[in-house]
């Protein structure tokens, strides 16, 4: 939730074809103001092309998870911002 408001880089998880595991990561920039359901792309980190050359895109969605339970500080914080 901080981060999407507040803005933030952040590791992703990618397709890796040099790794052993095939697995990888990749820095995203989420911007300030970032709402839930956003969607950002990111280029040649996807799943490899079937008859093709490269790798296809990865799509990463933003879901905000709001916390259920909040300290009274934590809920005083909120209620100034």
């Amino acid at each position: 939730m901080i981060d999407a408001a507040l803005g933030n880089i952040i590791e992703v998880s990618v397709v890796d074809l040099e790794k052993k595991d095939g697995v990888g990561k990749a820095k995203l920039k989420i911007p300030g103001g970032t709402q839930y359901g956003a969607r950002f792309l990111i280029k040649g980190k996807g799943m490899p092309k079937l008859h093709g050359r490269g790798q296809g895109n990865v799509i990463v969605q933003i879901l905000i998870k709001i916390p259920e339970r909040l300290s009274r500080e934590q809920r005083e914080l909120l209620e100034k911002f």
